[in-house]
């Protein structure tokens, strides 16, 4: 099954990413880290997919070298892709040596203002990026529900309050 790990430096669990968000409002994986998913069944010709995180937080593959372009893609789990081969998840596709540099810094769940706590964390060390692609739709409905629900709002100075106010009920 898609869940069983078979070998871990890991990233961190889900729960531990939420309840990190006070400290730490980026939605990223430990630097440096890595895990083995054991995926049979889950698709044709599916064994194990490896998630390996970067010293600067990334899904690997984080492109090297010169590139003219620099796109970084925040989004949830269709963009995490987790469960597909490293070379072969689709921002990993997009890298064109010397041309474009595609960056993962996806994670599952994550919505546009988690993301928005991502890219303040990358550029604040240093990451330069021309163009940023958000992918959060589906995660940013199912949050909005769950906020409006409680009786907050969906919005970068109430999100740890709504974030709070959702794990209490949990």
């Amino acid at each position: 099954a898609a869940d069983d790990i078979l070998r871990q430096t890991p990233p961190q669990t889900y729960e531990d990413i939420i309840k990190n968000l006070d400290d730490r409002p980026e939605r990223l994986f430990n630097a440096n880290s890595s895990v083995r998913y054991d995926i049979r069944g889950l698709y044709e010709g599916a064994d194990t997919a490896q998630l390996n995180i970067s010293k600067d937080r990334l899904i690997e593959p984080q492109p090297k070298g010169f590139h003219k372009y620099h796109v970084l893609f925040l989004g949830g789990s269709t963009t995490e892709a987790i469960y597909v081969p490293e070379g072969r998840r689709w921002v990993a596709l997009l890298n064109e040596p010397g041309v474009v540099a595609a960056y993962n810094a996806a994670q599952s769940g994550a919505n546009t203002i988690d993301e928005y706590f991502t890219f303040l964390y990358l550029t604040a060390h240093g990451m330069k990026f021309d163009l940023v692609v958000l992918a959060t739709g589906q995660n940013d409905m199912g949050w909005l529900q769950h906020f409006d629900k409680r009786g907050n709002r969906f919005v970068v100075e109430e999100y740890k309050k709504g974030l709070h106010d959702y794990y209490a009920d949990e």
